[in-house]
Order: structure tokens, then C-alpha cells, then sequence
């Protein structure tokens, strides 16, 4: 079999990747660090597509992490193999006639090279810009507060908790707003707690909002529309991120399974078209839906934040990462919402406008299309209860070079176009 390496050593935060079966993850020291490889699969023939579907829906019994689902002939899944397995596997995909590009030799490496960066640059230059490293939820929150107390004249710029997660964390909510009798466009990002560039983005708009209001076409946003942000919707997992297992991505609800697994996926667990597609019954799985639709505080506290006043909101967006895709619903069906038409309108000029700022290219379309099929997610969920017109979701940089694991360094340029991108929606979207 060739392995064909895109590449090796990128200069990646020391978190360690440990077993993900049940309660068993725990730090290693750096002597009993293991070797864990990425390796790029792009299914060609039927037989392969089937074997990833078999390796996700059992990727717990396996010591698999699929940093993406299987989706359709020819769409490329990044998995990470533990070394005590990999010969094992590299024969059998051998035998099935894979042609793995190998993203990371060395996993854990790469995430030694960041933090060590990070560390340095800390040493360095100890008043560093807000953005050029990715924040705890303690730093982000209160960095909110700071940016709240400094909300420029003429707008008034809030911070409310909505509920509690279900380690007992606040689920946060800012909002600008300089006028009554306004639409609402709400943000929102980290469901998935490993997806770090989802939330530093969105962190990068409320930046550009508050201490970058003077700026004509920012306050323009907020002449026009109240803008509500929620930038850690899983706080539980997001700080599991950073004290035990940097893939982790779900939630921390425990609910005395008998393996040990805790948590679900909370974006499989919007009570709209729940368990129908794309979602699983597995405790253990990456994409279990929970023990029942809203049963996670902090997808619980989203609805119903939402649902007080749902015809306030003109537009829904939920960050995500990777992929560089743009998505409109639906995910549980191929078939479109009724004005799809519009809302690919939008997605076009809003991909144009993203691009033009660093030459960063976006695929649009429904999710079911271009992605995967997948149910009870917030996406679906908000088009489908509170019925909001515009909803998308952006999967942000990049294609697989760096994954979850982007460098720092790019916090900055994907706030910047992808704010460009956001703006182009606001100034798009339109009501009878």
C-alpha cells in the first residue's frame, strides 16, 4: 500500500490524546506518550465506503477517532489510528485497496510544537493581542465582560447567562444591540468542543462589533440588526479539551452507562427529526443523539432561549470546523426547504465575499448534499421549530492540513473573511 504524506511537522497545543473508552482517558506522561498517525481516506468502491461505516459505528471498541464522518464515494474521512493497532489496520486497508494520504505522524508531536510556540510567545510578548491564541472558557468569559463594560456610546452590549451545564459551568449569551424594533441575527459555536477555531471566530465578530464600532460597515451591522452571540454552547467538553482530551467532542453528561461513556453529541440532540438519520443509540458513539431529544442542559437552554421570541430572529448561523463548507439545511432529507433558491442566492454572494478577502475557497449547499446525512441538529432544528429563514452553517478552515489542530496563527485570517462572509449575509438576507 502507498502512503502519500501531505505533509509532516506543522508546529502544533500539548494536550495528550488518550483512550476514548469509557472513563479510562487520563494524562499521559511524556515518556508514556503514544504515537497516533492521521491518515486521510477517500473511499472509491462500495466495499470501502461500508468498511468506514462499520470502523465509525464502532470506533470506541476500536480505538478509532474519526475527525469527520463517512459520507459519500469519493468525500475524504480523516482517521486517527492508536499505534498499538496500526499494522493491523494499514493491512487491512491494503487489502481493501485504500490509497491513505497520511496527514500527521505523529499526532501528539504536533501538539507539543504549539504549545511550546505558545509558551514562547507568551515569555516574549506577555501583552499579547486577544486573538492570537486560542482562550479557555474562563479567559473568553471574561473577556466578555471586559467587552461589555466597553460597549461604545450609543449601543448597549449584554452578557446573560441562560442556563447551566451539566457540570454546573454558565451557558453565556452576549448581545449588542443601539436600537428597538430590530431582527436578531444569532451566532453560535463550539458544540463540539474540539472545533476551537469555531469559537475564537466567532469571538473575532463580537471584536469587530464593540471595539471596531466606529468602523462605517460594522456599525452598519448594527443599525440594522441586533446581533446575540453564544460562543460555548458545550462549556463541559470545551474545558475537557483542555485538561484531558484535546478530540474530545461531545458533551459531559453522565448518565451511569455501564462502559463508562459519558456524554452525547449535542448536535444530534435538537428535538426536530431526532434519531432519524445520521445519529446514534450507541452511548460510546461520537454522533449518540442523547437519551432523548433536549435531554443536554446546554441544548435544552438554547431552545428555550430561542423559543421565548422565535420570530425575533431573522437569521441563524452555527460555527463549526473543518471543511470549508458552507451549508444550508436540510441534513435528515435530500429534499430542500422551499426557499432554497434564496437562500442559495445568499450563500453565493456570501462564499464570494469570503474568498476575496484571503483566496479561501467554500463549497455551499444542503448538508445532506455536500456533507453528510444527520439528524437533531441545531441547523435542522432552527429552520424546522422556530422557523428562522436564513440558516447556515459554516464549516471553517481548512480541508485537512491542520484539522481540528489549526495553528493559532490563523485565528486572525478566518475571522477576518469569514466575517466578510457574515456581513454579506446581514446586508442579503430579506423579509416580507
Amino acid at each position: 500500500m502507498g502512503f502519500h504524506y501531505l505533509l509532516n511537522a506543522h508546529g502544533l497545543p500539548h494536550i495528550n490524546f488518550t483512550s476514548t473508552i469509557g472513563n479510562e482517558r487520563q494524562l499521559a506522561t511524556p515518556g508514556e506518550r503514544k504515537i497516533h498517525k492521521v491518515l486521510r481516506l477517500v473511499p472509491v468502491t462500495e466495499d470501502q465506503i461500508e468498511t468506514l461505516h462499520i470502523w465509525h459505528n464502532e470506533a470506541h471498541k476500536r480505538g478509532l477517532i474519526f475527525w469527520g464522518e463517512p459520507g459519500l464515494l469519493n468525500q475524504a474521512v480523516d482517521v486517527q489510528f492508536p499505534p498499538e493497532k496500526f499494522a493491523a489496520y494499514r493491512t487491512r486497508l491494503n487489502n481493501l485497496g485504500f490509497q491513505p494520504i497520511v496527514l500527521f505522524d505523529n499526532v501528539q508531536s504536533e501538539l507539543d510544537n504549539q504549545e511550546a510556540a505558545r509558551v514562547t510567545r507568551q515569555q516574549q510578548t506577555p501583552t499579547l493581542n486577544f486573538f492570537t491564541d486560542y482562550r479557555t472558557a474562563a479567559e473568553i468569559f471574561q473577556w466578555l465582560d471586559q467587552t461589555a463594560a466597553n460597549c461604545p456610546a450609543g449601543a448597549t452590549c449584554t452578557v446573560t447567562n441562560i442556563g447551566t451545564s451539566w457540570e454546573g459551568r454558565e451557558l453565556k449569551v452576549f448581545r449588542i444591540s443601539n436600537g428597538p424594533n430590530k431582527r436578531a441575527i444569532w451566532i453560535d459555536s463550539l458544540i463540539h468542543a474540539r472545533e476551537w477555531i469555531s469559537g475564537a471566530t466567532n469571538l473575532y465578530f463580537i471584536d469587530q462589533l464593540v471595539n471596531n464600532y466606529n468602523n462605517a460597515a460594522n456599525r452598519a451591522m448594527v443599525d440594522a440588526y441586533d446581533w446575540v452571540f453564544m460562543p460555548i454552547i458545550n462549556i463541559d467538553g470545551y474545558q475537557y479539551t483542555f485538561d484531558t482530551d484535546r478530540m474530545w467532542r461531545r458533551t459531559r453528561s453522565d448518565r451511569g452507562d455501564i462502559l463508562g461513556c459519558v456524554g452525547c453529541d449535542a448536535n444530534r440532540n435538537f428535538d426536530f427529526q431526532w434519531m432519524t438519520i445520521g445519529a446514534s443509540d450507541d452511548p460510546c458513539s461520537n454522533t449518540y443523539a442523547g437519551v432523548a431529544p433536549n435531554s443536554e442542559p446546554e441544548v435544552d437552554a438554547v431552545r428555550a432561549y430561542i423559543m421565548q421570541n422565535p420570530s425575533y430572529y431573522g437569521a441563524f448561523i452555527t460555527m463549526h470546523s473543518y471543511s470549508q463548507l458552507f451549508l444550508l439545511p436540510y441534513g435528515y432529507t435530500v429534499d430542500f426547504p422551499q426557499d432554497y433558491d434564496e437562500m442559495m442566492r445568499v450563500a453565493n454572494l456570501s462564499t464570494n465575499a469570503l474568498f476575496n478577502v484571503h483566496g479561501t475557497t467554500y463549497r455551499f449547499d444542503s448538508a445532506s448534499v455536500i456533507l453528510y446525512p444527520s439528524s437533531g441538529t441545531s441547523r435542522d432544528w432552527a429552520k424546522g421549530v422556530p422557523q428562522i429563514k436564513y440558516v447556515y452553517t459554516f464549516e471553517l478552515r481548512d480541508t485537512g492540513n491542520y484539522g481540528f489542530i489549526l495553528p493559532p496563527e490563523q485565528i486572525i485570517p478566518s475571522g477576518q473573511e469569514t466575517w466578510e462572509a457574515v456581513k454579506r449575509i446581514a446586508q442579503e438576507i430579506t423579509f416580507p
